[in-house]
């Protein structure tokens, strides 16, 4: 699946991600490979600003780690991250900033997520 992306064959590297699953289901790196095309796809689709699949895109990382409980916490933090940013693109604010919240519950670190949750809270007229 790695070299189909980079081949730029997407879809089949999915296809193969997927395959590679339904053999082994125990294969930690073919989920990690499917969720980095996801998040690639998310990224494509929110340079193009379409939220709503940019939003999808994200949400299949989360619904990948609800079947596998295998993937890092970092690839979550950026799939709510992801959501968030298409949330607040498509101008659904509110539940942007719980999957913003969610972000930061699992990387308090992210300086970068801390600051579109403050960004966001401000523009609302909301205290942090």
């Amino acid at each position: 699946a790695k070299v189909l992306a980079a081949q730029g064959r997407v879809a089949a590297a999915r296809i193969s991600a997927q395959k590679a699953i339904d053999a082994d289901p125990g294969w930690v790196g073919a989920y990690e490979v499917l969720a980095s095309l996801y998040a690639d796809q998310g990224q494509r689709h929110m340079l193009l600003r379409n939220s709503e699949a940019a939003y999808e895109s994200f949400r299949k990382i989360l619904l990948l780690d609800l079947e596998s409980e295998v993937l890092p916490s970092t690839t979550l933090a950026s799939a709510y991250y992801g959501m968030g940013r298409a949330l607040l693109t498509a101008g659904i604010e509110t539940e942007a900033i719980k999957n913003l919240e969610s972000a930061i519950s699992i990387s308090p670190r992210s300086v970068e997520m801390q600051h579109k949750l403050a960004s966001t809270l401000v523009e609302r007229g909301e205290r942090f």
